[in-house]
């Protein structure tokens, strides 16, 4: 499977909760992946663990935000199988 049919994939359905927090829910995240957006208009992706955020990148766009998730989980993926 390729980074573009699982970002199409979340297009049509989004994220499984328990993998990626998006918005609200990523006010009470742990050991997640995160989208939110900020008070400018970007979104801010991030991972966080015991409160602390980690690798923050914030984008212009939801789908722009969507598109890094999808990118660090296929790389994470493909390092778990190397």
């Amino acid at each position: 499977m390729t980074e573009d049919e699982v970002y199409a994939y979340v297009q049509a359905n989004g994220f499984p909760e328990r993998v990626v927090a998006e918005r609200e829910a990523a006010r009470f995240a742990d050991d997640q992946l995160c989208i939110v957006p900020l008070d400018d208009g970007r979104w801010s992706v991030y991972y966080t663990e015991r409160g602390l955020r980690s690798d923050e990148v914030t984008v212009s766009r939801l789908a722009a935000a969507r598109c890094e998730v999808v990118h660090r989980l296929m790389t994470s993926a493909r390092a778990c199988c190397a």
